[in-house]
């Protein structure tokens, strides 16, 4: 017999025979009927009894469990969206061990994750900042602890909301000050990354709101179908194009004196005399003021430049 027979690596057992008169033990372990051992690996004892010169003999299997290894933990990525999927993966460990995966929110309280005891293991992280991963691998004889895995989880932005906050020229407006993507017709518009977009064709418009590659979901959805350049236009004078990227002109059915544009702090940015048209391409998108001067009257109009 052996007490115990299944042991951890660097614990001792004794083993014990009876039912002779002397005894003989293999690998060395003398003669005595109990005798102590430490074996490194799990090993068969044999032992032989004789009495009055007739011999037998027995066998014992006694097993050595190793203490629990651990290899290094990884993860897909250190940067993800909230509710993003992350594949935790460890490294050489025995199949024999059980792995448990585990997670923090602070570096030193820690939980397991329920049923995370697989490697690679997918886990949907719903909590936002820094989060942390660590692998804890257990035997019979211990458990030991993997490197520490550290995670920013960003938070998905609000939804945000659109409202038009002017009717000539049409204005949608977002209520997320930054971040905004306008879509028409549910295909993104180039360059329309700002809270406001002057609309210059009928469609169906929204924005979607993106910080730090976290993207929300789609706003409210407003349709135009009213867009015109008449919208922009009396019987005396036409603004064209209104809104205006590079270059904006002015008909009228008077000669043409001076044109000006003046920003919104009275300043004037741009001008030209006796001509029909101004360059506005260094002019920053907003809204402005265009002053057009005929022989016998002057007119004031909004201009809106967007790029």
């Amino acid at each position: 017999t052996a007490a115990p027979n299944e042991l951890c690596l660097g614990n001792s057992t004794i083993l014990n025979v009876s039912g002779a008169a002397s005894y003989y033990w293999s690998h060395g372990l003398g003669t005595n009927s109990s005798v102590n051992i430490m074996p490194s690996t799990s090993t068969v004892y044999s032992v032989t009894g004789t009495t009055n010169g007739c011999s037998s003999s027995a066998t014992i299997y006694v097993s050595v469990i190793q203490p629990p290894n651990i290899g290094t933990a990884s993860i897909n990525t250190n940067i993800i969206c909230q509710n993003d999927l992350v594949i935790l993966s460890l490294a050489d460990f025995s199949i024999n061990d059980i792995l448990q995966w585990q997670m923090s929110n602070d570096g030193i309280s820690w939980f397991n994750i329920p049923s995370a005891n697989i490697s690679p293991f997918n886990y949907s992280v719903t909590t936002t900042g820094n989060v942390y991963f660590r692998a804890q691998v257990s035997n019979n004889c211990g458990s030991v602890i993997s490197n520490i895995l550290t995670v920013l989880s960003n938070p998905i932005p609000p939804t945000p909301t659109i409202s038009q906050i002017s009717n000539n020229p049409i204005i949608l407006q977002s209520n997320a000050p930054t971040g905004n993507q306008w879509y028409q017709n549910n295909n993104p518009i180039t360059g329309a990354i700002n809270q406001t977009y002057i609309v210059t064709d009928n469609g169906t418009y929204h924005t979607i709101v993106t910080i730090n590659g976290c993207h929300s979901l789609p706003s409210n959805q407003i349709t135009i179908n009213n867009v015109g350049i008449n919208d922009y236009a009396d019987d005396e004078i036409l603004i064209y194009p209104n809104p205006a990227q590079d270059m904006v002109y002015v008909q009228a059915n008077k000669p043409i004196l001076e044109i000006k544009i003046i920003n919104n702090l009275g300043q004037l940015v741009a001008s030209c005399v006796q001509d029909n048209f101004v360059n506005v391409y260094n002019l920053a998108n907003g809204i402005y003021q265009i002053v057009i001067k005929t022989n016998d009257n002057i007119y004031i109009k909004p201009l809106y430049i967007y790029k």
